[in-house]
């Protein structure tokens, strides 16, 4: 684990915390076992937009564009950009 490779290289737990982004009391109970721990990843949970999600979906398909639109002028006029438009 990396944490016992900083730790042998002399590091403090502070110092190794601050690296890899644990908490020192984290870091010192790594240390402290003889293995680490597993990850445990989360579970996904009901977001509170979870009961209109089929509407937004619908929402968001309705109001794509039908065709390619110009959102940069690349340092071009507006007609310029209005005539790309216009010919699709």
């Amino acid at each position: 684990m990396e944490i016992r490779i900083l730790h042998k290289q002399g590091k403090s737990l502070r110092a190794i915390a601050c690296e890899i982004g644990y908490s020192v009391d984290t870091v010192g109970k790594y240390l402290a076992e003889d293995s680490t721990p597993p990850f445990k990843g989360r579970v996904a949970g009901v977001t509170k937009l979870a009961p209109f999600e089929v509407y937004l979906r619908q929402r968001e398909a309705s109001a794509a564009p039908v065709g390619f639109q110009l959102l940069c002028y690349g340092g071009r006029s507006k007609k310029w950009a209005s005539a790309i438009n216009a010919r699709q």
